[in-house]
């Protein structure tokens, strides 16, 4: 049946802050919950969700970016350590359940209602496991950092994270524009409520 009610415009990513926290040469996120993407964003919508999670990643992939000058610069010092263990965070612990929630919730409604997406989906979830791959080096390697172990950061290995993940959200993105012309609303609900309850048992901890 062909979903008649109102089309409704995707909201673009967001820029980065205009004034963002910072110590040295490091960019500091705020304390914000990360199970929650954003405050501007609602499971009722869980497209603009989605985008928000990207937008988080952008900020913590800019983190990313900045820790080997700054450590160059200043060492492991407060910065860096805040720093390390925000990105850290993040990626071990709402990245998961972004993924998640493309893989279980939105990559099959999105198939179901625009099946010439199949190539990119296929694609999507192998990038997926390379992140995962990829990130688990990279953890271990910002432990290391955060210890005193080690003292320089990888770059390349940074670079490569990064590069994987700006790939992926560029194929990814024109999907979720297309989503909010064609899925139906009551469907788009449903993958929303789910995505909420996904994060449920862990809402009770301290995210942030």
């Amino acid at each position: 049946m062909r979903h008649t009610g109102k089309r409704r415009r995707i909201r673009p990513p967001l820029p980065p802050p205009a004034h963002p926290t910072t110590s040295g040469d490091m960019i500091l996120q705020p304390n914000n919950p990360l199970l929650f993407p954003a405050a501007h964003a609602s499971f009722a919508q869980p497209v603009d969700m989605l985008l928000a999670c990207h937008d988080k990643v952008r900020r913590f992939c800019a983190q990313l970016d900045a820790l080997p000058a700054h450590l160059a610069a200043h060492g492991c010092d407060a910065a860096a350590q805040q720093g390390i263990a925000q990105i850290r965070r993040y990626f071990n612990q709402a990245a998961p359940l972004h993924h998640a929630d493309e893989e279980v919730d939105f990559f099959p409604l999105l198939l179901r209602h625009c099946p010439e997406a199949a190539a990119d989906v296929v694609r999507l979830q192998a990038e997926h496991e390379q992140l995962h791959q990829t990130w688990a080096r990279l953890d271990a390697h910002l432990a290391a950092l955060a210890a005193g172990h080690i003292n320089m950061a990888d770059a390349a290995l940074i670079a490569s994270y990064l590069a994987q993940y700006r790939q992926h959200m560029a194929i990814e993105e024109p999907w979720f524009a297309l989503a909010v012309q064609r899925l139906p609303a009551a469907a788009l609900t449903a993958a929303g409520q789910a995505m909420a309850a996904r994060r449920m048992p862990a809402a009770s901890g301290s995210p942030d």
